[in-house]
């Protein structure tokens, strides 16, 4: 039963029914590590206001390694094996918070950790999907986070910036927040420049990509502004808005999304969403985009292009550069003379595709000394972004 309406901001295309809310780690936690019990006290009275304004709210929280240091402070983060270790210390501290405080209101929450693994393959993908979907339609709240402990440097997410934007996506989302540190993005970094001016609303589709600071990352955080924005792009895609704002404020959430704060990303594709549901073509494209690497990609030549324009699939004789590390299946950029125009799918690992760019497929077996198919990314797995 909804007990009062939340009057959003007016400046969003229309108001949404399911947020996705991220939290970085310097609003969890304290500089020593430990969860701060008032930050997150706020936060958890602001998504059960919501909630009981009728809008759906899932949670995607970092801090988990950090609250993981400050119960083990002589534990060793310097390398893979001891930040997942940090992880498996913090998860379980961090989750008996958020339980402790949404008891209060009396709201049940569940954890649901993820890899990019889990969300690059289609299958586990919506199997994620399904059990997300049971909790709201149960009226738990689900909090997400990468599971650290599990994940390594050749699949992890990275930061939870690009884990939200995949969740967006994931339940389909009508609007991510990103609460952090600085309140919106600047066209200078307000740590150093008293007059610094706030971008109010960021159009990606009008915009003409105009210079912003993507300064003042978190030391406690692995993201960043510049994390943020490209998250924020792949949803505008999409027609996903995100709201950045700061959370250093009494009611950080509803602040958000009741006045016109921080910044605004939108585009074009705002006005007329890509439709909802699971297995459309439609929600195949955004599941492509919402998972697409960061700094991944390959560059082709102009007969490459006219070909996957023409619903063709890319075949290594038209790659003429390769940038970034992949693996095989993951999602990747394509680009024509520096400009990205597609994403899709790889059949192989980055190192492999340098090895076989230029190359017709009859000599794949022979300088790989293995075979998967002749096609560096098919057409079934591919969309025009």
């Amino acid at each position: 039963m909804v007990k009062h309406k939340i009057p959003m901001r007016a400046d969003l295309y229309r108001p949404p029914q399911r947020v996705i809310v991220k939290l970085g780690s310097q609003t969890v936690t304290h500089d020593d590590g430990g969860v701060d019990l008032s930050a997150l006290g706020a936060i958890c009275h602001d998504l059960c206001q919501l909630r009981q304004g009728g809008v759906e709210v899932v949670l995607v929280s970092s801090g988990a390694i950090q609250v993981g240091r400050s119960i083990a402070p002589g534990l060793s983060d310097s390398t893979m094996a001891g930040k997942q270790a940090l992880s498996a210390l913090g998860q379980p501290a961090l989750m008996s918070s958020y339980r402790e405080l949404f008891q209060r209101s009396q709201v049940l929450c569940a954890q649901v950790l993820v890899t990019h693994d889990d969300l690059r393959n289609r299958h586990r993908f919506l199997n994620a999907r399904q059990t997300i979907l049971e909790l709201l339609n149960q009226g738990v709240l689900p909090i997400l986070n990468e599971n650290d402990s599990v994940s390594f440097s050749e699949i992890t997410v990275g930061d939870n910036d690009q884990l939200a934007a995949m969740v967006c996506e994931l339940v389909d989302g009508d609007l991510l927040l990103m609460l952090t540190g600085p309140d919106g993005l600047y066209k200078s970094d307000p740590n150093l420049d008293a007059d610094a001016k706030p971008i109010k609303r960021y159009d990606f589709s009008a915009h003409d990509q105009e210079q912003v600071s993507t300064q003042g990352a978190s030391t406690a955080g692995r993201g960043g502004m510049t994390t943020k924005l490209l998250a924020a792009e792949k949803l505008s895609k999409i027609g996903i808005e995100t709201i950045l704002c700061s959370s250093g404020y009494p009611t950080p959430i509803l602040r958000a999304l009741t006045s016109e704060v921080g910044t605004l990303f939108t585009s074009e594709a705002s006005k007329t969403p890509l439709p909802k549901g699971g297995r459309t073509p439609t929600s195949r494209r955004a599941w492509l985009i919402s998972i697409m690497s960061n700094h991944c990609s390959l560059e082709v030549d102009t007969g490459a292009k006219k070909a996957l324009l023409s619903s063709g699939s890319l075949l290594p004789s038209g790659i003429i550069g390769v940038t970034g590390t992949f693996r095989r299946g993951d999602c990747i950029g394509i680009e024509h003379e520096g400009v990205m125009f597609a994403c899709g799918l790889a059949e192989y690992d980055a190192k492999d595709i340098e090895r076989i760019m230029g190359l017709n497929s009859n000599q794949l077996r022979k300088t790989l000394g293995f075979y998967f198919c002749d096609e560096v990314i098919h057409r079934d797995h591919f969309t025009l972004k």
